[in-house]
C-alpha cells in the first residue's frame, strides 16, 4: 500500500505542476489577445479604403464581434489573475522548529519516544492535504475561466479573419493599378530618342541663326555695291 505521507505530497506537486501549464497558456493568450488587437487596429486605421462599398458594412459586424469576443478574453483574463492565491508548504525552518517543538515536548514522557515523529508526520500529512485540497480548487476555476477565454480566443480570430477579408478587393485593386503604370511604362530606347532629339534641337537652331546672319549680310552688300 502506497505510503499516505507519499500520496499527499504526489497531489500535491501535481496541482502545482497543473499550475505552471496554466500560467503559459495564460501567457499564449495574452500574446493572441494582442495580435488580434493589432489585427483590427490596423483595419480601423485604413477604414477609408473601403467606405461607400457593402464591404464596409461585412467589416462593421465582423468587427463588432472580434471587438466584443476580445473584451471578453480581457476579462476572463482579469478574474483568472484576482482568483484566489495557491497555497504551499511551510518553510523548512518553520516545519524543523515545530518537529523540535514536539521533541522538547514529548521528551517528558519516556513512555512515548516515537510520538514527536508520529504526531510530526500526521501534521505533514494534513499540511499536504489541506494545499493540495485548496489548490485542486484554485486550478479548477482558473481551467474554467481559461477554457471560456479559449472559446472567445477562437471566436475573436475567425471574425478577425473575416474583417480583414473585407479588405480584399482593395489590394486587388492596389495591383491592378501597379500593373498597369508597369504597361505603359516607357521603353530606354524612347527615352535615348527623346534625349538625342533634344540634344540636336539645339544645334539645329544655332544653325539657323548662322544662315541669317548669312543672309542679311548678302543683302548688305548687294545695297552697297547699287
Amino acid at each position: 500500500m502506497l505510503d499516505r505521507l507519499e500520496f499527499y505530497k504526489e497531489l500535491y506537486y501535481k496541482e502545482l505542476e497543473s499550475k505552471e501549464i496554466l500560467a503559459t497558456r495564460f501567457t499564449t493568450n495574452v500574446t493572441l489577445v494582442t495580435f488580434l488587437f493589432g489585427g483590427l487596429f490596423f483595419c480601423i486605421k485604413n477604414l477609408n479604403d473601403i467606405k461607400g462599398g457593402w464591404f464596409f458594412y461585412l467589416f462593421l459586424v465582423f468587427g463588432t464581434i472580434a471587438i466584443i469576443a476580445n473584451i471578453r478574453i480581457l476579462i476572463l483574463l482579469c478574474e483568472y489573475l484576482a482568483g484566489r492565491e495557491y497555497e504551499f508548504i511551510h518553510s523548512a525552518k518553520t516545519l524543523d522548529d515545530r518537529h523540535t517543538l514536539l521533541k522538547n515536548h514529548y521528551g517528558q514522557y519516556p513512555n512515548s519516544p516515537d510520538q514527536a515523529d508520529i504526531q510530526f508526520e500526521q501534521e505533514i500529512i494534513n499540511y499536504y492535504i489541506s494545499a493540495a485540497n485548496h489548490n485542486f480548487h484554485v486550478n479548477d476555476s482558473r481551467i474554467k475561466k481559461m477554457g471560456r477565454a479559449q472559446e472567445c480566443i477562437i471566436a475573436s480570430v475567425i471574425a478577425t479573419l473575416l474583417a480583414i477579408s473585407c479588405y480584399i478587393p482593395t489590394f486587388l485593386k492596389e495591383d491592378a493599378n501597379v500593373q498597369k503604370v508597369e504597361i505603359y511604362k516607357p521603353s530606354k530606347e524612347k527615352d535615348e530618342q527623346v534625349k538625342e532629339k533634344a540634344k540636336g534641337e539645339p544645334r539645329d537652331s544655332h544653325k539657323k541663326v548662322d544662315n541669317d546672319k548669312e543672309t542679311n549680310q548678302l543683302s548688305g552688300d548687294d545695297e552697297n555695291v547699287k
